[in-house]
C-alpha cells in the first residue's frame, strides 16, 4: 500500500491502512464504545477477541494454578496479575508523581483522584514479555 493511503489517528498518532480500522479504533479507544456484549453477564468489549477471551471465565474451567497458593484461574493473564500479590511487583507507575501500583486499575483510580484536572490516562499494553506500560497524555 502506498504511504498516501495510510490513515493516522489525530489523538494518538496510531496508523492504519484502512479508514474503517481508524474509525473503529477511534470509537473503541477514544470514545470507549463497546461493540461486543457478553450474553452471560453485563460486560462488553471493544474487540471481538476480547469477548472470546472473556467467555472462558464463564466456562468453569480453571487450568492456570498459582504455584505459590491454592488459587486457580480461567485465564493465564489473571494468574500473572495474581502473582504480583506474591512478588510485590508494581509495574504501573504514575507519569507525574512516580507512585507505583501492582494493578493498572489502581493506577487509573489514582489518576482520576489526583491528576484528573490535568491529565488523561491512556493505557498502553505491550503484550510482548508481559510488560505493561502506562502512557499519560496531557489534555489539549
Amino acid at each position: 500500500m502506498s504511504a498516501s493511503k495510510i490513515q493516522e489517528c489525530e489523538i494518538c498518532a496510531k496508523r492504519f491502512y484502512a479508514k474503517y480500522s481508524l474509525t473503529r479504533h477511534y470509537e473503541g479507544i477514544h470514545q470507549n464504545r463497546k461493540f461486543y456484549g457478553c450474553k452471560k453477564c453485563d460486560k462488553s468489549f471493544t474487540r471481538k477477541n476480547d469477548l472470546n477471551r472473556h467467555l472462558k471465565v464463564h466456562s468453569g474451567q480453571k487450568p492456570f494454578a498459582c504455584p505459590k497458593c491454592d488459587w486457580k484461574f480461567s485465564l493465564n493473564s489473571n494468574l500473572r496479575r495474581h502473582l504480583r500479590t506474591h512478588t510485590k511487583e508494581k509495574p504501573h507507575s504514575c507519569g507525574y508523581c512516580k507512585k507505583t501500583y501492582a494493578h493498572l486499575k489502581n493506577l487509573k483510580n489514582h489518576h482520576m483522584k489526583h491528576h484528573s484536572t490535568t491529565v488523561q490516562a491512556e493505557t498502553v499494553i505491550s503484550r510482548s514479555q508481559n510488560e505493561y506500560k502506562s502512557k499519560v497524555q496531557e489534555h489539549e
